[in-house]
């Protein structure tokens, strides 16, 4: 003990051979697959057979250890205890309230940026000239360069067309799309449906996906979408995308699928906009909101834009409507169809029944 030079670091404390020993102990090399902080407090224990049994049963040591990070030292857990105090009852007056108050006052003379309708129809026409490149460039040489392009370009107008969060519509499982309803509306439901409507719902299909907060989400997709997202179905394996792939939209060769926002930034950017930073899924989505106040919608037909788009505005009383998916094919593709040619200001003061626009033109 005299010639142990961890006798030096017991001065002070009581004498005895199992201070030595537990010092001696610290200088051995930790077990693996043990808590360091844990392990200090087994050699800190009294030196006998109880001591010894820890020590070398795993399985003890496997619950002491649990024991262990479930409950601590106890000064940590004082620390915790006085800090969730302090939060409790001063975040509200030193955070949150400050940091609520920068945030609004620094929307107050912030720029409302929305798109300009022009950007948007040079947008869809840039989209409608790629999409036929690409499409031709997969049929002759189908590899993965071409099928990401297609699968880019298709992303991003789904995306456009639906104002869609980007999230929800660059997530879509595949099967989504493969065992989607592409049944004839019900004779009985077309009774309430004009001549164009009735077209517009065999013009159209309609899917059905996650969304924000696991609610159902419709995606409407147009005869050049559909053939897209058909050639990319039969190509998938020929251009290296996985079979454990679960997206639409997944990348080649890997598990992961293309973002929607960072196609929709390039291909703003792309198209000649005037304004590129204006054309984001988020403003888009405004967008609508802001230029169906052009339209004289009823009640009715205002609640079933908002509720195509996600939106909440639940405070109108209740009444009958047709069914959400034959709704959203014969009336919102209306609005859909006319944002996409930036001719919305030409049905101003109109309903949805009044508006008249033929699915099968083409953009000039």
């Amino acid at each position: 003990m005299q010639r142990c030079y961890l006798s030096q670091k017991v001065k002070g404390l009581k004498p005895g051979t199992s201070r030595v020993q537990a010092l001696c102990k610290y200088a051995e090399p930790i077990p693996d697959s043990v808590n360091a902080q844990f392990w200090k407090l087994v050699l800190d224990m009294h030196q006998d057979d109880i001591t010894k049994v820890v020590r070398s049963e795993k399985c003890i040591l496997k619950l002491g250890e649990h024991l262990f990070n479930k409950h601590g030292d106890e000064h940590t857990m004082h620390n915790m205890r006085v800090f969730k105090q302090i939060c409790e009852t001063r975040w509200s007056e030193c955070i949150s309230s400050h940091a609520l108050r920068t945030l609004n006052e620094a929307k107050w003379n912030a720029p409302q940026l929305i798109p300009f309708a022009e950007d948007v129809r040079k947008m869809h026409l840039y989209l409608d000239t790629k999409r036929v490149e690409c499409q031709r460039n997969l049929k002759e040489e189908a590899v993965k360069k071409n099928w990401a392009e297609l699968a880019k370009i298709t992303l991003c107008e789904v995306i456009i067309f639906n104002r869609r969060r980007e999230g929800e519509v660059s997530k879509m499982p595949l099967n989504a799309f493969t065992l989607r309803d592409t049944s004839v509306t019900h004779p009985d439901v077309e009774l309430a449906l004009s001549e164009l409507e009735k077209k517009l719902c065999k013009h159209f299909q309609r899917i059905e996906i996650k969304g924000k907060r696991g609610r159902k989400v419709p995606i409407l997709l147009t005869p050049d979408m559909a053939s897209s997202m058909e050639l990319l179905v039969q190509t998938r394996r020929k251009c290296d995308v996985l079979d454990e792939n679960p997206y639409m939209f997944g990348r080649p060769q890997t598990l992961n699928h293309f973002r929607g926002s960072d196609i929709i930034r390039e291909m703003a950017q792309s198209c000649g906009a005037k304004h590129p930073g204006a054309l984001s899924s988020t403003k888009l989505r405004k967008h609508v909101a802001t230029m169906s106040k052009v339209l004289n919608l009823k009640d009715n037909e205002m609640d079933d834009l908002a509720d195509f788009l996600g939106h909440d505005i639940r405070v109108h009383r209740q009444y009958y409507r047709l069914p959400e998916g034959t709704t959203q094919l014969a009336k919102i593709s209306k609005v859909l169809l006319a944002l996409e040619r930036g001719q919305l200001s030409n049905f101003k003061g109109r309903n949805l029944d009044e508006i008249s626009i033929d699915p099968e033109g083409k953009l000039v």
